[in-house]
């Protein structure tokens, strides 16, 4: 078994500002992204939070992977019935790499988002 990481910490406020950016929302986050973050978000800057974990997340994924430059669509971040976020490969992805699991962990403060990212492959 193989261990791998990556990180990413982005601040917030970089999300915020393109909520109104049609392409980049489109690029980079999946329709079930964008649903969650609005659906679990009272404000703007709530919404922005969530999508600046996802995003940490899916860049944290790439780097863990060496998928240079990201693959934004090809990792798709669910949550888990208590909130937690795990990010799911592609069928294209999950074929070229093996994993047997990829675990995410996601940090707020002072507007700023962090996450680490764990992942087993064979």
């Amino acid at each position: 078994m193989h261990i791998k990481t990556g990180i990413d910490l982005i601040e917030d406020s970089r999300i915020e500002k393109n909520l109104v950016n049609k392409n980049f929302l489109k690029r980079v986050f999946h329709p079930s992204e964008l649903r969650y973050a609005k659906e679990n978000a009272k404000t703007k800057k709530e919404q922005a939070k969530k999508l600046a974990g996802i995003f940490a997340i899916k860049e944290a994924t790439s780097k863990a992977l060496n998928i240079i430059p990201p693959k934004w669509l090809e990792i798709e971040v669910a949550h888990n019935s208590q909130g937690k976020p795990t990010a799911k490969l592609s069928n294209l992805l999950q074929k070229k790499i093996k994993l047997l699991s990829i675990d995410a962990s996601l940090s707020h403060a002072k507007g700023l988002t962090t996450c680490i990212v764990t992942i087993l492959k064979r």
